[in-house]
């Protein structure tokens, strides 16, 4: 059995600062700031930071500030696919980004949460994330 096997998502600092564009001293200083999550092997979830950084950067500085850290995930997770399909957010999509949220401990109801705040933050109607549907 193999226990070192990482999973393709975590990366450890030096990688995560150079997608980032940061150091990897800065990578750890957002960690102890508990704004990017590290895991037990001391790796870090791309995904959570490529949307954290992302969100943030959707949003101007002082609102961004207005926002936890898996909030400003989601935000940044629905500026992506607000780019990509203004007018639609497909299922596959959100299926997607259930799968990863429940890494970070979001269950399905928490992540219909998040994404309700990420809308609202970006402009968007719950009807976007909703797909029309009420009850979502």
């Amino acid at each position: 059995m193999e226990t070192n096997k990482r999973e393709i998502w975590e990366i450890d600092a030096a990688q995560l600062g150079e997608i980032l564009n940061v150091t990897d001293r800065r990578i750890r200083q957002l960690h102890e700031q508990n704004e990017i999550p590290r895991n037990k092997r001391g790796l870090y979830d791309v995904t959570w930071a490529v949307h954290w950084q992302a969100g943030k950067r959707a949003l101007n500085q002082h609102r961004a500030r207005q926002f936890t850290p898996l909030q400003l995930v989601a935000i940044g997770w629905l500026a992506a696919m607000i780019a990509i399909d203004p007018d639609k957010l497909y299922q596959d999509d959100i299926d997607a980004f259930t799968e990863a949220a429940a890494r970070w401990g979001v269950t399905p109801g928490g992540v219909t949460g998040l994404l309700m705040i990420a809308a609202a933050a970006l402009g968007k109607t719950s009807r976007y994330v909703t797909g029309g549907r009420e009850n979502a």
